[in-house]
């Protein structure tokens, strides 16, 4: 279980608008990152799927 702690600036003055205008920033640059994390995940995974589909037809033509 990760703790995520909130600074003193956030805990004191939730309505300040400044906070509120940095807040939305990162959480567009955060945005932008995990779009391009999730397709490279892809990709991962479809790499993975070819991998293995080479490895089992191998091992079946080893076998039969």
């Amino acid at each position: 279980m990760s703790v995520i702690a909130i600074p003193k600036t956030l805990r004191e003055k939730p309505g300040d608008d400044g906070v509120k205008a940095d807040l939305l920033k990162v959480e567009s640059k955060l945005s932008e990152r995990m779009t391009k994390m999730e397709g490279e995940l892809t990709l991962v995974k479809w790499m993975m799927g070819i991998m293995l589909a080479g490895v089992v037809s191998i091992v079946q033509q080893r076998i039969f």
